[in-house]
């Protein structure tokens, strides 16, 4: 809108306001300099401002979440199979708490490799079907099926890392010294490496059994105890000589009792072998 066509509107809104009883002394005032920019297309500028307001809850630092559950875990010793040697070796795994008896048998039934490269598990998925704790002597359930399928070396590891690891733990009955195992509820012989032997089937075996089997520690010397041994004097030749009824007795010897050969025929043969 031009200069002229403003100054037209405003002596028309003036005349109208003078019908509708404007005072007649009121005059109209006609700027004839416009304001800088006031001719110009109005612009409208929109300033948008996002405020984040801060969470009323805040989150607890990854630091603290860590401290809190460090607090649950625990360290349980397992013993795996060196590679592919009869060795065994331990390896610390950080399990959380409670640790259940599933728990406990599903990480022995893992390799280590995470933890500890170069040690495995010869205890495969579902050879444990569970154990309990009684005074300290934990009776193991072994599956038939799984026991069959792995050859007597493999049985042998199996046993060792489960009797190791067992008497590591210490369970909500307690800690466990010894160990039995049973498959289908009867009792089982397991080959004990200090004996070099089977066991008897209701006999439990302990650490010592197989502690010789971990790496670092020396294998007993296998002493074998032989009976002792008697030393006895190298009995003496007897003698030759044919002693005679003795002097000093009262009575004649009787012809029956005169049957050794006299002496002299002993010496006289003697005198006779040793000639030329």
């Amino acid at each position: 809108m031009n200069f002229f066509v403003k100054v037209g509107a405003l002596i028309t809104v003036a005349s109208l306001g003078t019908a509708c009883g404007i005072r007649s002394n009121d005059a109209v005032t006609i700027y004839e300099d416009v304001p800088f920019g006031l001719a110009d297309p109005s612009t409208t500028t929109t300033t948008t401002t996002t405020t984040i307001a801060e969470p009323q809850n805040s989150v607890p630092t990854p630091s603290t979440t860590t401290t809190t559950m460090a607090e649950n875990l625990r360290r349980v010793e397992f013993a795996y199979i060196v590679g592919f040697t009869r060795e065994l070796d331990l390896a610390t795994v950080e399990m959380q708490e409670p640790v259940t008896e599933r728990a406990l048998i599903n990480q022995l039934a893992t390799d280590p490799s995470d933890i500890e490269p170069g040690l495995r598990t010869e205890v495969t998925r579902g050879l444990i079907l569970g154990f309990t704790v009684d005074r300290g002597v934990a009776t193991v359930a072994l599956s038939q099926s799984s026991v069959n399928a792995l050859n007597s070396v493999e049985q042998r590891r199996a046993i060792a890392q489960i009797v190791l690891t067992l008497t590591l733990f210490a369970s909500d009955q307690g800690g466990i010294g010894q160990v039995l195992f049973e498959v289908n509820g009867e009792p089982l012989s397991v080959y004990v490496p200090l004996l070099g032997e089977n066991s008897d089937p209701a006999q439990p075996v302990a650490w010592t059994d197989f502690a010789q089997l971990l790496v670092g520690v020396p294998t007993p010397s296998t002493t074998t105890t032989s009976p002792p041994t008697t030393t006895s004097a190298t009995p003496a030749t007897p003698s030759t000589t044919t002693v005679g009824p003795s002097p000093t007795s009262t009575e004649a010897p009787s012809a029956s009792t005169t049957v050794a050969t006299p002496p002299t025929t002993i010496q006289a043969a003697s005198s006779s072998t040793s000639m030329p």
